[in-house]
């Protein structure tokens, strides 16, 4: 189908485990920005994670469905193959082919301006897709905006100020700490035995 004048968000990510601070970013991103539907996208073998012991992607998947079952304006994508490396390009590619002449809105952490022009394909990346980064680290606005267009000049980027929710997936399973991770999640976590405290 057509894609013309709709507005596509990607929301890509572990999500060892989904945390409340993810469900916040892709409900104000949604809102703010007007989107027709977001995409969030489970890293299946994310590159940058290569030496990181990663939860099984169908446990990821399985938590994911459970926070964005019900939510009609959020699809979980999660068609890469087994032992295909998980390559942010590569998602657009299929994306676009499902909605040609859509605007799309990529969104990221702060965090990972960083390392981003290690991504695959930098370039292409940031000549199809509106950046959307969610500020974490402190970073002035404008540095964002420079880091990008130092990679590709012309970069376009819609900056949102830090979630309410000092949340992470780390976090979690380093400390334990519960409070930002769904109840149905929980019991999940609980139920298989996912991570250490479970």
């Amino acid at each position: 189908m057509s894609g013309v004048n709709q507005k596509i968000g990607i929301f890509g990510g572990t999500f060892d485990p989904i945390h409340t601070g993810h469900l916040e970013i892709v409900t104000r991103v949604s809102q703010e920005l007007s989107l027709y539907k977001t995409y969030v996208v489970p890293a299946r073998n994310p590159w940058m994670k290569s030496d990181k012991k990663i939860t099984l992607f169908k446990h990821r998947v399985k938590m994911l469905e459970i926070v964005f079952g019900s939510n009609k304006d959020v699809e979980i994508m999660c068609d890469e193959k087994e032992g295909e490396i998980s390559y942010t390009h590569n998602t657009l590619v299929k994306i676009e082919k499902k909605h040609p002449g859509a605007d799309l809105y990529l969104v990221i952490g702060e965090d990972v301006i960083s390392r981003i022009e290690e991504w695959k394909k930098i370039k292409e990346v940031l000549k199809r897709v509106t950046v959307v980064c969610v500020k974490r680290e402190g970073l002035e606005n404008r540095d964002v905006a420079a880091r990008l267009n130092e990679i590709h000049l012309g970069s376009k980027v819609v900056i949102l100020e830090k979630t309410s929710i000092d949340a992470s997936s780390s976090d979690y399973k380093k400390n334990n700490k519960t409070s930002f991770i769904n109840k149905d999640v929980l019991k999940y976590i609980y139920k298989n035995n996912i991570y250490k405290h479970g």
